[in-house]
């Protein structure tokens, strides 16, 4: 098979297998790195074609079973790769039925299939199945059914490959009419499903009607299409290369009877079958079958209504059918009913009714319709009228009845829809959904038009109109303190919070009223003294309304201005009209945005308001629920209600955005929820949206908007960054051009320029053409017209850049991220179609072996991001006039990650998984802590909601536990586990994982309220106890190339006591305070599914807390009765807990104290090591102490020497001048 590898080299970007034949690193013919993975798991393959690249992949025909998944999820996304199968594994050796019913599970897939014998068939098929699967966008398996040969097989030559293949980026033009819908008249000839630059949600969840919708318009639209292109793809092959491939090898020239068969399989079939006169047709393209060519191999032959139900592929009739109506052949043709879960006795009734009339439509439809332009609804007639005109007698396939529901009117979302204009492909455009397709799965059966064979929803499609709840919230001004309680912990993001100066609300004022008539201009004068004067009234008086406060302001204002009569009658009929729009927002004075900065700065206070989106508002009540102040009420609707929430959104949405100063001082404030201060922002607020389909366990759903809030407030302003980057590097190439082409005009011959300009006749001409006429004049300097030709181009890739970063196809610029949503059976709010809350491109993984298919998905992303640092790198060096061609290019072309400066990578949009604990089960910890290890950084956020049954407490804490662990010990890593219980530690750990450049992995507690019998409300309160209990403490793990050790790498101080076994709290027990020890106990009590474990104690002599009980030596515990204790109405509670209970705490408490060893808190020294270290330092100082005793000797003896010596010095001069003296007297 070694040369169906090389072939993926020369023309794919990415390329899997079990086993490699080339270990070195490959580029492919159009000079890009192809990405490798020694794995049989196709999630890689499905994430890197998934962002627009090539590739293919060789597996064993025992991995198929593996990998249904990945290939239902390659049908579902119109990936279009291709996938080896090998089949035989021994020359001689026949294919065992078990091998052929394994290639069964992709029978009926959207897959098409082909079957080569030969190592020459297999790369013939393998270029033709590239090309078919990129035109049809569908993916392809060729079947190895031969053993590795050694052939003198040549691959083509390379020119033939890119000529019949094209790049990946290739804009095409030759469409099916259903992908002229979907994407326009051109696409790229290989969609990018998950890109930054047009961004939808992808891999949605649809429930099984919808699901049999898809099904049917992939068969319609994708599937009708295939053998056209199919046989296209081959005649251009053949054309191209003189060769005669085809569908079928005919044997045999029998006029009656015919067998049709493929490869091994068919020998074994037909071996109890001696019939000379049948013909035998060896299948090569297994599906869809090539019916045509069967027909006319049939016709003339010797030779029931059949249901066929609708299935996840593409094929209108299943092999099944197929083989049946062919072989019986024209005596009769048998009925094909399709159907579905929809079926029921008035549709069987019906199709049975249509077989005895002996009607002559022989395939048809029960319960659903391509397209129904009966419908009294103008949009949804328009796209049925659409298909019916491409598709005709489209509707004749159905003999359902037709939509009856009665005619629905529209409601207005149109400044929402404002938000997300998309000028790229249909599929991907909120607008076209909304009218076309969300809006009636609420009142109406959607078509199987060609959107509903994609499980695709545009961004933020969860935020349109639904019907309103019964209830609403209130907000009551005057008790608001602008805590942020509320719409923090709304999962909807139905509240939304603004502060908002005084002067900036009138200005907006201003600008609504004059929109709707004459300029307002005479109190432009007197904006900031009337402001200035409000905010004092205010200071004074908070309940006074700004249409009282405003007029008299004014009065004050123009009476110390002692202004006229006239002027003042105008600026008061212009406050009138100010007031007529602002006077009805509900605004609050309260000490976080008024009161306290105004100590500091008097200009500094604002207004805070919330405004309700009714729209996307379900009526849960947990902002009521949260406010402690009693500021938000539900409220039944009305007519009225709505209409003053509507205004007041409407206005909210027209206001400038809460200043990024005042997010700043709030979000450094200890005092003020970090999460709150970022939702200040409009933009970041916004960035996860709308309501879902369920109303049960919506924590997760709050914590993730307060992710995505803070993920948003990190990376936004480095775009921002980086689109200023690029449009500086605009301006610096275009003054470069500018300066060359002055310089080549001459300064004094003007002649030469006039008759340059009157040769191009008026016509529009390329800059390298002019540059080339005036380089002919005898006196212009030289000009170089390649080089600013390349120049050129480059400022067109850069503006491209720009508008790509700026605005981009969806309104919105680039994604800021790649969400992978990789949760099994949890966070159903984020797979459910057609809700799609999020705003950047995600991904709903639900087929395992998501961290393959999120490395997949990393090396597609990162070959967009090295394009672009390409053209970066290369404008900064044309710049300055330093490109060469000859040395540059090479250097540019072959970019990696490793070759990106610390600035160039964290530019790359990050790659995040979502995923959960229960999903990392198993050997989700291991390849999570390969992908963790790859070294392009990787996100990991995990949600928990720390509920385990009984059954499953013990490994589950353990295996939790020892993957924390395995990941805290991995090599730069990034890791934090918290809750919204202290949001200001969980933003800045956010904020701080993303900006270290390293991998990270976030632990995140989401209260999961259905297991606790409580209201999301409760969620910051058990957030408190899973911290305490030491069932989920607060950890943060920062190791960088600086700090890579585990040991005292990792922070506990956040936690209450941590320095102990278990946080303390007093209680009241016989009128006396104790210190009552938290343990897991008291958290699983908690839970409904724990009921059973807890019993109350009538006699509480033999009562001991489970802190103390876990305290004893083991042969000590048997006379106690391990027990929590609860106050109640009457008295103190002793509940006894089961053996189960106390084993998890044991297990629970050996993690906190591991924890607390590993950041240093608790390490234990052995004993060993205490006496050799006390062994060796008492040696160290008994040396020490003989050193300083002999040095000391050694001092004192030269002392005593140096002392002798100068004793007798002193004497000898002393018994001289005695001798002298003696002398004197003689």
């Amino acid at each position: 098979m070694n040369l169906i590898e090389k072939l993926a080299y020369k023309i794919g970007e990415g390329f899997q297998a079990n086993a490699f034949t080339y270990s070195e690193e490959q580029k492919n013919l159009f000079y890009r790195h192809v990405a490798r993975l020694q794995s049989t798991d196709l999630a890689f393959l499905n994430g890197l074609v998934a962002t627009g690249s090539r590739g293919s992949a060789i597996i064993n025909g025992s991995d198929l079973l593996n990998n249904i998944g990945q290939l239902t999820e390659a049908c579902r996304l119109h990936l279009p790769l291709v996938v080896n199968v090998k089949l035989s594994t021994n020359e001689d050796e026949f294919i065992s039925v078990s091998k052929y019913d394994k290639l069964k599970v992709i029978e009926h897939f959207a897959c098409f299939q082909f079957i080569a014998t030969t190592e020459e068939e297999a790369v013939h098929y393998n270029l033709i199945a590239h090309k078919i699967a990129e035109q049809a966008l569908l993916p392809g398996v060729v079947i190895l059914d031969y053993t590795s040969q050694v052939s003198e097989t040549i691959l083509p030559n390379d020119n033939v490959i890119k000529h019949y293949l094209g790049a990946p980026q290739d804009q095409i033009k030759d469409l099916t009419p259903a992908q002229k819908m979907l994407f326009g008249g051109v696409r790229r000839r290989i969609p990018s499903w998950v890109s930054l630059d047009n961004s939808v949600g992808i891999g949605l969840h649809k429930n099984d009607y919808n699901l049999d919708l898809e099904n049917l318009a992939n068969q319609k639209y994708f599937g009708d299409h295939l053998q056209e292109i199919i046989s296209k793809c081959f005649a251009e092959y053949n054309q191209l290369l003189d060769l005669e491939l085809a569908p079928l090898l005919l044997t045999g020239k029998s006029r009656k009877y015919s067998v049709i068969g493929y490869g091994e399989k068919v020998s074994s079939e037909f071996k109890n079958n001696q019939d000379k006169n049948t013909q035998k047709v060896e299948i090569k393209q297994l599906a869809p079958l090539p019916i045509e060519a069967i027909k006319a191999v049939l016709q003339n032959k010797k030779g029931l209504t059949v249901f066929d139900y609708t299935a996840s592929n593409t094929r209108e009739y299943s092999s099944f059918y197929y083989t049946l109506s062919h072989l019986i052949g024209s005596s009769y043709k048998p009925y094909c009913g399709v159907i579905g879960d929809s079926l029921n006795s008035k549709l069987l009734n019906t199709a049975i009714q249509h077989m005895l009339q002996g009607q002559p439509q022989r395939s048809y439809l029960l319960g659903f319709n391509f397209s129904d332009s009966s419908i009294n609804f103008p949009k949804h007639q328009i796209l049925s009228e659409e298909i019916e005109k491409v598709y005709p007698n489209i509707e004749e396939r159905s003999l359902s009845h037709r939509n009856d529901s009665p005619t629905v009117g529209e409601s207005s979302v149109a400044k929402f829809l404002q938000n997300f204009k998309s000028s790229g492909p249909r599929y991907a455009s909120l607008a076209r959904f909304y009218n076309e397709n969300r809006f009636f799965l609420q009142d109406s059966k959607p078509i199987a038009d060609p959107f509903a064979s994609l499980p695709i929803a545009p961004l933020a499609s969860a935020g349109l109109t639904k019907s309103l709840p019964s209830v609403l919230p209130q907000i009551d001004s005057s008790n608001c303190t602008g805590c942020g309680d509320c719409f923090v912990h709304c999962p909807h993001t139905a509240l939304s919070a603004i502060a908002i100066k005084v002067e900036q609300l009138i200005r907006t004022g201003i600008s609504l009223a004059s929109n709707k008539g004459e300029p307002l201009t005479a109190i432009t004068p007197y904006i900031k003294k009337i402001s200035e004067r409000v905010n004092v009234a205010l200071d004074e008086d908070p309940m006074v309304l700004l249409n009282v406060l405003i007029p008299q302001s004014f009065e004050e204002v123009a009476k110390a201005l002692k202004l006229p009569q006239e002027k003042q009658a105008l600026v008061n009929s212009e406050i009138a009209k100010i007031i007529d729009e602002i006077s009805g927002f509900p605004i609050s004075i309260t000490d976080n945005f008024f009161t306290s900065p105004r100590l500091t700065n008097a200009s500094a206070e604002e207004l805070f308001s919330i405004a309700v989106n009714a729209s996307v508002c379900t009526g849960c009540s947990i902002c009521e629920e949260v406010c402690a102040e009693n500021a938000v009420s539900m409220t039944p609707i009305s007519e009225d209600l709505v209409k003053d929430i509507d205004e007041d959104f409407a206005l909210w949405e027209k206001l400038p955005d809460t200043t990024g100063d005042t997010i700043q001082r709030l979000h450094h404030d200890q005092d003020y929820s970090s999460i709150a201060a970022l939702m200040l922002s409009r933009n970041y607020n916004t960035t996860f949206y709308g309501s879902s389909n369920t109303e049960s366990n919506l924590a997760s759903k709050s914590l993730l908007h307060s992710v995505a809030v803070t993920l948003e407030a990190v990376l936004q302003p480095k775009m921002s960054a980086y689109l200023d980057e690029v449009k500086s590097l605009i301006n610096g190439l275009s003054s470069n051009i500018h300066e060359s082409l002055a310089s080549a005009i001459p300064d004094q011959d003007s002649d030469n320029l006039a008759q340059t300009i009157r040769q191009m006749g008026g016509q529009k001409m390329e800059l390298g053409e002019v540059v080339n006429k005036l380089s002919e004049g005898e006196h212009t300097a030289n000009v170089d017209s390649a080089v600013l030709g390349r120049k050129a181009e480059l400022v067109e890739e850069l503006k491209k850049l720009e508008w790509l970063i700026s605005a981009g196809p969806n309104s919105n610029g680039r994604s800021r991220y790649t969400l992978l949503v990789a949760s099994n059976n949890k966070l159903e709010w984020a797979k459910e179609f057609p809700n799609n809350s999020f705003t950047n491109a995600s991904w709903v993984s639900s087929n395992g072996s998501s961290s393959l298919k999120m490395l997949g998905l990393v090396y597609g992303q990162l070959h967009y991001h090295l394009d672009y640092v390409k053209l970066t790198r290369r404008a900064k060096l044309e710049i300055k006039n330093k490109y060469e061609p000859s040395t540059h290019n090479k250097q540019i072309s072959s970019l990696s990650w490793t070759d990106l400066t610390t600035e160039e990578k964290l530019l790359f949009p990050p790659i995040i998984v979502l995923t959960d604990s229960e999903s990392l089960e198993d050997e989700g910890w291991t390849t999570l802590s390969n992908l963790i290890k790859q070294e392009v950084p990787i996100n990991v956020i995990c949600i928990n909601d720390l509920c385990y049954s009984a059954q499953k407490s013990k490994s589950a804490l353990l295996q939790y536990q020892a993957g924390l662990f395995s990941t805290l010990s991995l090599g730069e890593i990034f890791v934090f586990q918290g809750g919204m219980n202290k949001p200001n530690s969980m933003v800045n750990a956010i904020m701080e994982g993303l900006n270290s450049g390293l991998s990270s992995f976030l632990s995140l507690y989401a209260f999961k309220n259905t297991a606790h019998g409580e209201r999301v409300s409760r969620a910051l309160d058990y957030a408190v106890l899973a911290e305490e209990s030491r069932t989920f403490p607060n950890i943060k793990c920062y190791k960088d190339a600086n700090n890579g050790g585990l040991i005292g790498s990792i922070d506990l101080p956040s936690n209450k006591d941590y320095k102990r076994d278990w946080v303390s709290e007093k209680i009241t027990l016989d009128n006396k305070d104790i210190e009552y020890e938290i343990t897991w106990a008291d958290w699983a009590y908690t839970q409904l599914e724990w009921a059973d474990h807890f019993k109350e104690l009538d006699d509480e002599a033999t009562a001991l807390p489970v802190a103390k009980y876990l305290a004893l030596e083991k042969t000590k515990r048997e006379q106690h009765v391990p027990v929590i204790i609860r106050e109640s109405d009457n008295g103190v509670k002793y509940i006894a807990v089961s053996a189960a209970v106390v084993e998890t705490c044991s297990i629970v408490l050996y993690n906190w104290n591991v924890l607390q060893e590993l950041a240093g808190l608790k390490t234990k020294f052995p004993e060993k090591l205490h006496q050799e270290v006390y062994s060796e330092l008492e040696k160290e100082f008994n040396q020490k102490v003989q050193q300083l005793e002999q040095n000391f000797a050694n001092k004192l003896h030269a002392q005593e020497q140096n002392y002798t010596q100068e004793l007798k010095s002193k004497l000898k001069q002393k018994l001289v001048a005695l001798s002298m003296m003696a002398k004197r007297k003689d």
